[in-house]
Order: C-alpha cells, then sequence, then structure tokens
C-alpha cells in the first residue's frame, strides 16, 4: 500500500485518512486503473 500510495495511485480519504474497508466508487477505480496503466507505460 505504501508503494502505491507513494506512487500517487492512491491516496486515501481527506484529512490524512485511510479506509482499506471502504468501497471504491467506479471513478475511483477508474483512476487507479489509469494511473497504474500510465505507471506501467513509462
Amino acid at each position: 500500500m505504501q508503494a502505491v500510495q507513494q506512487a500517487g495511485i492512491i491516496t486515501g480519504k481527506p484529512k490524512h485518512r485511510f479506509a482499506p474497508k471502504d468501497k471504491a466508487t467506479r471513478l475511483q477505480a477508474a483512476r487507479m486503473l489509469a494511473m497504474l496503466l500510465q505507471i506501467g507505460t513509462r
């Protein structure tokens, strides 16, 4: 988790909170996938 956070893929909730048991929205999931694909093509 630390690596994906440092890469900017996952930023957590407001106020520096991290909620791993919360469900991701479609928008959040799409953003994470897009970020992973961009990193994979560097």
